[in-house]
């Protein structure tokens, strides 16, 4: 049997009753000594059911236990001493966070040691449940804290600082992230536990300030991008975002001054640019106009001087006006090739739902003529509809069936064929280069194939360029210019072109279109 506290400390009935029910342990240690007088232990003289339960005991099995014998670490962690030191002195010692893992105790404690008489009275708090939950809330802030560290974006959490009327007058920075130093050469430590106007007062004047009281008041998460100055040195534009958390606000918010400027020096751009296509439509309409005029007249010269004077002029004069009438037209063709692509380039695109097939049957009735002369044989399949321009459409596929007709093999008839594929963006080839902004993810893939003269794969990249031909004008009309009218019309559509070919093999266009 516990020998139980009245009969150590006198007869109280009722001190016994509080202590035999505290939910606080309570154990009494009487020091042991040797023959010789020396301390050399402890031993259980009295522990409540509330610290044996705490130590997975009941109190008639700690009776009599030598302390040491019980708790195998207290020798080796310094408790012994401190227990000793205690009894010694007399000067009680608090220990208010304990952890003990052996004894099959797994847990922290909250110890109070005090000396009565030659031994020990401890009272004891089994704290495990509340020290997990401080470290699991610690824990957590430490990966909150990670977690906004590492968010590029700066990051306040403010509380609002009311007067007497109950209204937001200011608030207390309470907690931010490292990206503040970023965005305003301050560290948190700079500016937590401080109140936001007195740290920034520009906030009062651009209308932030107003901002934040109105997400705190109504809950209505808002956002704004304002000009920022104030007189401790800060300057520049800034992106912010405040939602409602307790009586204040998170909000998030970045230094976007280098991205404004980057903004206006595009805008500036832009308006060169614009006032560049306005100069480079003028341009287009007196090359439709001022230019083609003269040359019309030459033209009309020309066929005048031939049709009343041809049979009087000798051959050398024949010859030059023939040559002339060649040049004249060369210069026609020229100066309308380039007001096709100076249009393509520059006039907005009416954009709607056109059927290639129908597109192709227009450009077939076009070149009918051509085809009745060669002999082509044209071979379409089904076509797709896509979002586009039908004029453009109509030009690109004017372009490459012209083409096709054109370089072809001597005494070979022409066989062209028009094939139309759907694929994933992912199967694209490699080297095609859509534009920026395209996000579409399936395609039609339209192949224009001949059996014509071909071309050598190495100049596969300058076919497209302005005025690049690869034969002299003598062996093939033309411009140097159809193809890259043909790639500004793919990427005009959010596509692109590009082409395959082998000497005497023919040649194969593709042109891909979003689907």
């Amino acid at each position: 049997m516990p020998v139980s506290p009245t009969d150590r400390f006198g007869n109280a009935p009722l001190f016994d009753q509080i202590v035999a029910n505290s939910q606080t342990g309570v154990a009494v240690f009487d020091a042991v000594y040797d023959a010789t007088g020396q301390f050399t232990d402890f031993r259980f003289s009295y522990v409540n059911p509330a610290g044996a339960a705490v130590l997975g005991q009941t109190p008639e099995a700690l009776l009599g236990r030598s302390f040491l014998g019980y708790f195998s670490q207290a020798k080796s962690s310094g408790w012994l001493d401190l227990y000793r030191t205690v009894l010694m002195t007399g000067q009680t010692q608090r220990v208010p966070e304990v952890p003990y893992q052996a004894d099959g105790i797994d847990g922290w404690f909250d110890l109070l040691i005090s000396r009565y008489e030659h031994s020990l009275v401890v009272t004891y708090t089994d704290i495990t449940a509340y020290k997990r939950t401080q470290l699991a809330l610690e824990a957590q802030a430490l990966q909150l804290r990670a977690t906004l560290d590492a968010s590029i974006s700066s990051i306040f959490y403010m509380t609002a600082i009311r007067n007497e009327e109950a209204k937001i007058i200011d608030f207390l920075m309470v907690m931010s992230n490292k990206a503040v130093l970023r965005s305003n050469n301050m560290t948190p430590d700079q500016v937590e536990g401080r109140q936001l106007l007195k740290v920034f007062p520009g906030n009062a004047d651009n209308g932030f300030f107003d901002l934040y009281v109105r997400v705190t008041e109504t809950g209505q998460p808002e956002s704004s991008i304002a000009y920022y100055r104030d007189d401790v040195g800060l300057e520049g534009w800034f992106e912010v975002s405040a939602v409602k958390q307790g009586d204040g606000i998170v909000v998030t918010f970045m230094n976007i001054t280098d991205q404004k400027k980057t903004e206006n020096e595009l805008q500036q751009k832009n308006e060169a640019l614009l006032r560049s296509n306005q100069s480079l439509q003028s341009f287009a309409y007196v090359a439709s106009h001022d230019l083609q005029a003269p040359l019309r007249k030459i033209q009309s010269f020309g066929d005048i001087l031939a049709n009343q004077y041809g049979l009087s002029l000798d051959p050398d004069a024949k010859d030059i006006l023939r040559r002339l009438n060649l040049a004249t037209q060369r210069m026609s063709n020229l100066i309308r090739d380039l007001l096709m692509y100076s249009r393509i380039n520059t006039q907005p695109h009416e954009l709607t739902a056109v059927p290639l097939g129908k597109v192709l049957a227009d450009v077939l009735s076009d070149l009918d003529p051509v085809i009745q002369e060669t002999k082509a044989t044209v071979r379409i399949e089904p076509m797709p509809i896509i979002t586009g321009d039908a004029v453009e459409l109509g030009q690109l596929f004017q372009n490459l069936l012209s083409n096709a007709l054109k370089f072809r093999r001597p005494n070979i008839q022409p066989v062209i064929t028009i094939t139309c594929q759907a694929m994933a963006r992912e199967e694209l080839p490699v080297q095609i280069q859509l534009p920026g902004t395209m996000k579409a993810t399936r395609f039609f893939r339209i192949d224009v194939a001949d059996n014509g003269i071909g071309f050598d794969p190495k100049n596969t990249e300058r076919i497209f360029q302005m005025f690049q031909r690869l034969h002299t004008k003598n062996e093939y009309e033309g411009t140097g210019i159809g193809l890259a009218i043909c790639q500004k019309v793919a990427e005009n559509h959010g596509g692109a072109i590009t082409a395959l070919g082998q000497p005497g093999l023919g040649a194969a266009f593709q042109v891909y279109f979003p689907a």
